[in-house]
């Protein structure tokens, strides 16, 4: 059986660009799992994790933009737990190199990408980082990001909509309801509001 490498995508301080440390290769692609990098609580019931991207040296070479970093948002209960959010950054590569031997330690040049990820629902970001400022200030900002009153209102509504479809939690058997997305105001700030939201 060929064995798959398997790489973690890490920035550059100061640039817009990656290099991909090599972390061991693994017989079943399954089992590729994300480094946590931090984890806290929004409050009693919602905790917020940070993940670090671990991905296949097939995956690379086959798309150009690769999962960076990323944050998820649940709300936990003594029943359940429910996905809330996930901010996601994705790295762009605007030029691969010919062979997977070369991805190892190579520095990688392209542009960050962020995306807001709410069930089925994805909005892309204006410019959350263009130069990456070091794997802390990105989990610094995932903090901001996750304490916007935007963010904690879109908490309440996707709970709010959920208990009402909720007669009984224990026998509910019924499609988790599609959330709609309320953030238009921060999708829609410039690249200098953003900064200033975050900085």
């Amino acid at each position: 059986m060929t064995e798959i490498m398997i790489l973690s995508p890490v920035g550059i301080k100061g640039k817009s660009s990656i290099k991909l440390d090599y972390i061991e290769n693994v017989e079943d692609q399954s089992k590729v799992i994300d480094t946590i990098v931090d984890s806290w609580k929004l409050n009693d019931t919602t905790e917020i994790d940070v993940f670090r991207c671990n991905i296949t040296s097939q995956f690379v070479m086959a798309n150009t933009r690769i999962p960076f970093m990323y944050v998820s948002a649940y709300h936990i209960s003594s029943i359940r737990m429910v996905s809330l959010y996930s901010f996601f950054i994705y790295f762009k590569i605007t030029k691969l190199p010919e062979t997977a031997k070369d991805l190892i330690n190579h520095e990688l040049e392209g542009e960050f990408e962020t995306e807001l990820k709410i069930n089925e629902n994805v909005k892309k970001l204006n410019s959350i980082i263009t130069k990456f400022p070091g794997e802390k200030k990105v989990v610094k900002i995932f903090k901001k990001l996750t304490e916007l009153p935007e963010m904690k209102q879109q908490i309440k509504t996707i709970l709010e909509e959920r208990r009402e479809k909720l007669d009984d939690v224990m026998n509910f058997s019924g499609k988790i309801p599609k959330v709609t997305l309320s953030l238009v105001n921060l999708c829609d700030k410039d690249d200098k509001e953003i900064s200033e939201l975050i900085n």
